[in-house]
């Protein structure tokens, strides 16, 4: 099975602000290897794979690329698994710094950079100074695969 994207809502306070602040339905978003594990980055954890269940409001996505690609993707990103979480990316949503700084990952940026890093953006981020789940909402690569 060719990974998912699973966007959630989030849980508590940090969930409901990073919704209100970036105006989505979503705060978190990561891989879905398999049924209830999770490739992503998440405070307490940073990068890791994780069993995560499905949570009431989430959402998967395929990306419209070639299999390769996606593939690549979650090679780079479990590459990735022990780099910290990017607490600064959540408290300073609107400041502007180098998402692309791989001692640390914001759980959007994590994504965005392994498709970035597999030869296929889903945004075009070249000024972007960070990614939000809503900025990856946008790309015109996801395609909607089921709700939770």
């Amino acid at each position: 099975m060719t990974a998912l994207i699973r966007f959630s809502r989030g849980t508590g306070v940090a969930g409901w602000a990073v919704r209100s602040y970036t105006w989505s339905r979503f705060a978190h978003v990561g891989f879905l290897l398999a049924p209830g594990i999770v490739l992503d980055a998440a405070p307490g954890s940073g990068v890791s794979v994780r069993e995560q269940p499905a949570l009431d409001g989430d959402a998967l996505f395929r990306a419209d690329v070639p299999d390769a690609v996606v593939d690549a993707a979650v090679t780079w990103a479990r590459n990735q698994v022990g780099a910290r979480y990017d607490y600064i990316g959540v408290l300073g949503l609107g400041l502007h710094r180098n998402w692309r700084d791989e001692s640390h990952w914001w759980c959007s940026e994590l994504v965005a950079a392994a498709f970035e890093h597999a030869g296929h953006p889903l945004l075009n981020a070249k000024f972007l100074s960070r990614i939000s789940p809503q900025d990856l909402l946008l790309s015109p690569y996801l395609i909607p695969v089921a709700r939770v």
